[in-house]
């Protein structure tokens, strides 16, 4: 039985009403994501996901309309999917990862993160990877799904950060009077915050010296932190030659047996 005029309109109207539908929704999808790292790729992607399962499902219902057998086109259609679903299994779970990454959030484009043994500022998030500059100038592209299940550092999260640096001091050094001039001292340095403020404490007695680990808090780029550190070893080290105060290097003691002198040999026997 030939379909009659009414079905033909009904199934243009089915088939024009799904392509529709689908654009309406690519370009909300698009303006959700304005201004996101993914808008160029994983949300685009997602989009023509979406634009796919509208029409062939407004296709495959026009077909049932006109009387099509599709029982066999989807058992087909089926086995080539799981097919295909396996063969980009990767790609598929990036694809997802780049989604859910841009979801949750966990840093932005132009942020300072660490990740699966890579520092660096991220430069692009697209529907695959992740791209970084390291630190040391090098271009890194990590799968999504590794930076979604790796722990995430991001360093420029928040306006500023923590940094340490340990001092080994002489034995002989006036703990109390070391500890309060190096707070004292590191609290001068240009680019050190005033809140929270610096802390010096005795870390351990080490081998050779007694340990102080100052504390300080800075801007949080890398490049700040490196600036910041420099000034403060510097101002440390000036401070405390000024004192006396002496930055102990490792020795050892050498202990003789009674009768020997320094630097005397045994006879051969």
């Amino acid at each position: 039985m030939s379909p009659t005029w009414q079905e033909g309109v009904v199934a243009l109207a089915v088939i024009v009403a799904a392509i529709v539908l689908a654009i309406v929704l690519r370009m909300l999808l698009m303006r959700a994501f304005r201004g996101s790292d993914s808008a160029p790729g994983a949300a685009r992607m997602l989009a023509r996901f979406l634009q796919v399962v509208l029409v062939t499902t407004a296709a495959i219902y026009v077909l049932t309309m006109f009387g099509v057998e599709i029982t066999p086109l989807l058992g087909a259609l089926g086995i080539g999917g799981i097919a295909v679903a396996l063969a980009v299994q990767s790609v598929l779970s990036n694809a997802i990862a780049s989604v859910l990454l841009q979801i949750r959030r966990p840093f932005r484009r132009g942020d300072q993160i660490a990740t699966n043994d890579f520092e660096g500022r991220v430069l692009e998030v697209n529907f695959r990877t992740v791209r970084l500059l390291t630190f040391d100038g090098n271009d890194v592209l990590l799968p999504s799904s590794m930076v979604l299940d790796n722990p995430i550092t991001n360093y420029t999260n928040r306006s500023d950060r923590r940094t340490e640096l340990i001092i080994g001091l002489d034995y002989d050094t006036d703990l109390a009077r070391a500890v309060d001039l190096l707070r004292e001292t590191v609290g001068e340095v240009e680019g050190v915050a005033a809140t929270p403020a610096p802390e010096a404490w005795v870390y351990e007695f080490a081998d050779s010296t007694i340990n102080v680990e100052v504390r300080f808090w800075h801007g949080a780029t890398n490049a700040e932190r490196w600036r910041v550190r420099s000034a403060v070893a510097i101002a440390c080290k000036q401070a405390l030659d000024a004192e006396g105060m002496v930055i102990a290097f490792p020795q050892r003691v050498v202990h003789l047996p009674p009768g020997e002198s320094p630097g005397a040999t045994s006879s051969p026997s």
